[in-house]
């Protein structure tokens, strides 16, 4: 693994992201974006040596297809439903 201290400068794995100024947790950061329209966003820009393009759109595809299923059932957050499922109490320590 790299040692830089700027984690700008190289990549883990064979994705080509710290070639480009604008990297994909910028605009996650950037837009307070949820884990599934992230995740569609890193596959939208993300390049692989060797892998196939169509491979990552029928991935996105499947993600949009789950994530339009969670807000037909009234999660417009990707995390209310996993919320309304925590004890909140066990969580803060609370018996």
């Amino acid at each position: 693994m790299e040692t830089t201290d700027n984690i700008r400068h190289y990549n883990v794995g064979n994705s080509d992201y710290s070639k480009h100024s604008i990297q994909p947790w910028d605009i996650w950061e950037a837009y307070d974006l949820n884990p599934w329209d992230a995740d569609i966003v890193k596959r939208v820009l993300r390049r692989k040596k060797g892998e196939n393009r169509k491979l990552d759109y029928e991935k996105i595809i499947h993600i949009c297809k789950k994530r339009i299923e969670q807000i037909e059932r009234g999660y417009t957050h990707a995390s209310d439903k996993y919320k309304s499922k925590l004890d909140i109490n066990a969580l803060e320590g609370k018996s």
